[in-house]
């Protein structure tokens, strides 16, 4: 009987320190997943930041990737962010919706040069240039030494068969880049397209000889 009592004391006391040693591990694992769990606006952010980085990067596909779900999911009101996935979607070949992010970033800050130069690109490259015309006309009467501005002005213009304002973008794309033979190119065909066959073929001449160098 008295050995019965001691098994049954040492199981007892077994059974406690069981009882007592799972309290004990839940309770750390508990507070270790209480100081390493992750925040979800942390979370948010960190991935934010990321897809902006990819675009910055050059790594469009990838951006799209993660920013666009984040965005679907949660929404989102931050112009850089909206610019990103815009611009990312342009280069994944996501056109129509590149422009409509682009314009809803422009919409949150109307004043950003950057985003609006973003967004008279992106209308060129779908073929909107009287969209592009006006945002361009403001990057470059803001940062008159941007080449590719006055470039996709040029461009825009020419398109509306606004011959003498093409040919004054180009212009000033070419006082920027003088060695740029495509200008002169340009430039020949809006002579040509306003009749004057005499300009067209000096600026043609001069495609040559850059052509030639």
């Amino acid at each position: 009987m008295r050995d019965q009592n001691m098994l049954d004391l040492v199981g007892l006391y077994t059974k406690s320190m069981v009882v007592k040693l799972s309290r004990v591990s839940e309770k750390m694992i508990a507070n270790f997943q209480s100081v390493f769990s992750i925040d979800p606006s942390i979370s948010r952010e960190y991935y934010l930041d990321k897809g902006m980085q990819l675009a910055k990067k050059g790594e469009y596909a990838k951006a799209v990737t993660i920013l666009e779900p984040l965005l679907r999911e949660q929404g989102c009101d931050d112009q850089q962010v909206l610019l990103s996935l815009g611009v990312s979607m342009m280069h994944a070949n996501r056109t129509e919706e590149g422009v409509k992010m682009i314009e809803h970033a422009l919409q949150k800050d109307q004043s950003n040069l950057k985003i609006q130069a973003a967004l008279g690109l992106a209308y060129t490259q779908v073929g909107q240039y009287e969209n592009a015309i006006p945002l361009l006309n403001g990057v470059v009467e803001s940062s008159p030494e941007n080449y590719n501005a006055w470039y996709r002005l040029g461009v825009s213009h020419d398109h509306c068969k606004q011959y003498d304002e093409a040919i004054a973008a180009f212009e000033k794309a070419l006082e920027l880049r003088p060695d740029e033979q495509k200008l002169y190119s340009l430039i020949g065909y809006a002579y040509e397209q306003k009749g004057d066959r005499d300009q067209a073929v000096i600026y043609f001449k001069k495609a040559s000889e850059q052509e030639a160098l």
